[in-house]
């Protein structure tokens, strides 16, 4: 918040306050569906990445294993257990960071201010967005309508 305006006679601040319009993207099962692209026959299949060996664990998992109940950080035996039919691949780490730089291209297609937590989730502030889209209606009574931007107060 910064005050533009101070008028001495009526003692009167006029304020802007800007909404910042922050998308969070976590891509869920990155690494399972990056695999599926690279081989196709494992759509439709239970699928988890992960190290299938005595002390592995699951990376992650598609949602058809989701259903039997396999997810992240489980070790592949129980995983095993649950869904006999689980396809364990092991991670190809190198091909997920191209992907990821070929999805955060897209990103900057948007907006250059991106905060990347991982190789699967960022945050993009599109407050203002190279490609003028209108954002997100905010309908709090601070806003207007449909396009406002700023919130003008006198004090």
């Amino acid at each position: 918040m910064r005050i533009l305006r101070e008028c001495i006679e009526c003692v009167t601040k006029i304020i802007v306050v800007q909404h910042r319009k922050i998308i969070h993207i976590d891509m869920d099962a990155f690494f399972v569906s990056a695999e599926e692209h690279n081989n196709p026959a494992l759509k439709g299949h239970p699928v988890a990445v992960g190290y299938d060996g005595p002390r592995g664990v699951v990376a992650t998992a598609n949602y058809v294993a989701r259903k039997y109940g396999v997810h992240s950080a489980l070790p592949i035996s129980t995983a095993h257990r649950l869904c006999p039919n689980l396809i364990v691949v092991e991670g190809h780490y190198q091909r997920y960071k191209e992907v990821s730089q070929q999805v955060h291209k897209v990103f900057h297609e948007y907006t250059d201010i991106i905060e990347p937590l991982s190789l699967d989730e960022a945050y993009l502030d599109v407050t203002t967005n190279k490609k003028g889209i209108a954002l997100a209606i905010c309908h709090c009574p601070i806003c207007s309508a449909n396009t406002a931007r700023l919130w003008l107060q006198a004090i």
